[in-house]
């Protein structure tokens, strides 16, 4: 489970970057599956999307249990506002 946790949160921090797209969160999703859920998931299926100021990533994968021909699904989400570049006015209150 800490591994979906991981990833999506990973892949949200990705793709609510500015000038970011959906794609830059579903690359960091895969990478950190295949780097650290080796094993721990399997059929992970992520999607990353962009909309409303907003960005929302779900994981739905499979994991092993001890009893053999037994898996777990396991869901997780994260949701994260998309960072919006502000300019300096220069003003002091």
């Amino acid at each position: 489970m800490h591994v979906a946790d991981a990833t999506v949160t990973r892949a949200a921090d990705a793709a609510r970057l500015s000038g970011a797209t959906d794609t830059d969160g579903q690359t960091a999703a895969d990478a950190l599956t295949q780097q650290l859920g080796s094993g721990l998931l399997t059929d992970v299926q992520v999607t990353v999307s962009r909309t409303d100021g907003q960005v929302t990533v779900e994981l739905t994968a499979s994991t092993p249990t001890v009893v053999p021909g037994l898996t777990w699904t396991v869901h997780r989400h994260a949701t994260a506002p998309i960072e919006q570049p502000t300019t300096d006015t220069g003003s002091t209150p």
